[in-house]
């Protein structure tokens, strides 16, 4: 099958029937959920062989995106969008995923806190660094802890700490119980 020929479409993505894109998306949230906009953007144009989303496409799937809601499809949150009723119950391995799909950006910040969880209910009691290196380790198989990665995941812990759900103590943590 040609690159322009997946899920039934052409590289012409911004003439693409609406329902067709709802369907597509809502089949990738039925193994990938949830899942950020801008991963689900990137995942359908790079399957398609288009290289850059210009200002058509972009209003394609934002359209898209809003009118997939609409009509109960999915729900969206914070740029990710979500099955309905779906709780975080399992970390989604993706260290089979090319590095352009592993962004911490794009993975949901109840995902991240319900990986800190389970690590800190594992270890009984962790480090903060090593906490985080755990996170992205088990999140997207382990690319080194930038300052950009470790914002985000710090950020999580942080609510964590403040839900009292984490106790802190000289960088120490342990579950609150």
């Amino acid at each position: 099958m040609t690159k322009s020929h997946m899920f039934g479409l052409n590289s012409d993505l911004h003439l693409v029937e609406n329902f067709k894109l709802i369907s597509i998306i809502s089949q990738l949230l039925k193994t990938e959920s949830p899942v950020h906009q801008d991963y689900v953007k990137a995942l359908i144009t790079q399957r398609l062989g288009i290289a850059r989303i210009g200002n058509r496409i972009e209003s394609k799937f934002n359209e898209v995106f809003v009118l997939g809601q609409k009509e109960g499809q999915w729900l969206s949150r914070q740029g990710f969008i979500w099955r309905h009723n779906q709780n975080i119950e399992k970390v989604r391995d993706r260290s089979h995923l090319a590095e352009k799909f592993r962004q911490i950006e794009w993975i949901a910040p109840e995902e991240i806190q319900f990986t800190l969880k389970e690590i800190v209910k594992q270890a009984g009691s962790i480090d903060k660094t090593d906490l985080m290196k755990a996170a992205i380790l088990t999140l997207n198989g382990g690319v080194r802890l930038t300052e950009g990665i470790r914002y985000v995941i710090e950020k999580e812990v942080t609510k964590l700490v403040l839900s009292r759900l984490f106790i802190m103590a000289d960088d120490i943590i342990r579950l609150n119980k």
